[in-house]
């Protein structure tokens, strides 16, 4: 049987339709609000569906959506210092909307928009293409920018997302997705009992603010070693705040030549693994430190280490790092970006 799309609503809370993605016993549900993963629902190793994302059951709860759930980040996905960058010798001011700092592309964002939609079938896949016009000077960005998302599920039960975006000004641009995974289901008050790989060699320390320093430093003897599994409950507590900080695969923040796979986290009591692939220069592993108090799905209120989010992107703040290589999109060019959240169980 080969993945199938439908559409559940024409029109939800937020003003957008909703579609579902299924292919055997795993379901995904996205929205155009957001162009956004809302739901993803696996078997165990018993055979029991589950969800494995975290949100809200009612849609009006996604309409301002707080911690990001499952949205698309952009222009700029993670922080940018100050709230104010400098292109070809121009400052360009942008809303502070995480204390001085601009945080994924402002309070309207990509997130907080009604994205065009369009679902497909082929023989592998299925999904929806989205589509959406930012003008120029929205958020407080240059030009006017034309974003397509292309999320599908294919028959290998793997989620694959591609972003691609042009201009007609030189812009900063690094999108992301920003999905809050527990593999344990709903019931799984932490994400501290997964085990965890990434073949980040090294990673990026931050300040205040969680803004990068611009060093870029091993992770050898660091809480950011992943290169042999290990829980990510073990060297939580050696980081202040916990993991909110990026893990390179390219130290000069350039694109891979490939997707790639880049990280990798699993329950074995639940017999459940998800792979992040890549062709981004890393990703920010976040383990939900901001999550306390949120009220999710089934009225729960969620703890702190909750969820975990892989967000593959460029690297945070490196429109201010001369020496790392600029996330600027410029007229002429086509942004590209592929991502996988590969699920085995």
């Amino acid at each position: 049987m080969k993945p199938q799309v439908s559409l559940i609503t024409p029109r939800d809370a937020t003003g957008a339709p909703l579609y579902l993605l299924k292919h055997g016993t795993m379901e995904v549900v996205l929205s155009a609000y957001g162009a956004a993963i809302r739901s993803i629902r696996i078997p165990d190793a018993q055979g029991e569906v589950e969800e494995v994302t975290q949100g809200w059951d009612d849609s009006a709860d996604w309409k301002s959506n707080g911690p990001y759930f499952g949205v698309t980040v952009g222009r700029y996905a993670n922080r940018i210092a100050g709230s104010r960058f400098t292109l070809d010798g121009r400052s360009y001011p942008l809303e502070a909307n995480d204390g001085p700092n601009h945080l994924h592309g402002g309070k309207l964002g990509f997130h907080q928009q009604v994205w065009e939609s369009s679902p497909f079938e082929t023989e592998l896949d299925a999904g929806v293409v989205f589509t959406l016009v930012s003008p120029d000077g929205q958020d407080g960005y240059p030009g006017r920018v034309e974003v397509t998302a292309r999320i599908s599920l294919n028959d290998r039960h793997v989620i694959k997302t591609v972003y691609e975006a042009v201009t007609d000004q030189p812009t900063p641009f690094n999108m992301t997705n920003h999905t809050y995974f527990n593999l344990g289901g709903p019931d799984h008050e932490s994400i501290l009992d997964h085990q965890f790989w990434s073949a980040a060699q090294e990673w990026l320390p931050v300040g205040a603010g969680l803004i990068p320093t611009g060093e870029v430093k091993s992770v050898t003897d660091s809480p950011f070693d992943f290169r042999v599994p290990k829980l990510l409950g073990r060297d939580y507590a050696r980081v202040e705040g916990g993991y909110d900080h990026c893990l390179v695969l390219d130290p000069r923040n350039k694109p891979l030549s490939s997707v790639r796979e880049a990280a990798r986290a699993s329950l074995p009591s639940r017999g459940r693994t998800l792979k992040l692939y890549t062709d981004q220069s890393g990703f920010q592993l976040y383990t939900g430190n901001f999550l306390g108090g949120v009220v999710g799905r089934g009225g729960k209120t969620l703890k702190a280490t909750a969820a975990f989010c892989l967000e593959s992107q460029r690297f945070p703040d490196s429109v201010s790092r001369p020496d790392w290589a600029p996330a600027v999109l410029r007229p002429g060019e086509t942004y590209r970006h592929e991502f996988h959240y590969a699920f085995e169980f």
